[in-house]
């Protein structure tokens, strides 16, 4: 069976799509879409965290989803590897929790960071 694809794009009349202040607004009308996921791109979810706090494995914990939750699951394409701030990410409360999809090289370039 395919897949049934929304596209759910917020914008502007003249086309510009920054600068909008209630991003709760977008995503409560993107969820009445019940979708069973929702795909961002790194520079969407690097945007909407960039006032959140820098994290570190001190302040990550391990995180597990309750059972029988139903919001959807986040998917981020992050190919670089620059999305670093999971706890931020997991606590956005219209997702259930995030998966990202990184490259190997953004995974060697992490280790060369330690």
């Amino acid at each position: 069976m395919k897949p049934k694809v929304i596209m759910h794009t917020q914008l502007s009349l003249d086309g510009r799509i920054r600068g909008f202040d209630r991003p709760d607004l977008y995503y409560a009308a993107a969820a009445r879409y019940t979708p069973d996921t929702v795909l961002f791109g790194s520079n969407t979810v690097n945007a909407a965290l960039a006032d959140s706090p820098p994290e570190d494995e001190a302040t990550c914990v391990q995180f597990t989803p309750a059972p029988g939750d139903t919001r959807p699951l986040g998917v981020a394409a992050d190919s670089r590897g620059t999305c670093r701030k999971l706890q931020a990410i997991r606590n956005i409360s219209y997702l259930r929790d995030v998966v990202l999809f990184v490259s190997e090289a953004s995974i060697l370039s992490v280790r060369k960071l330690r």
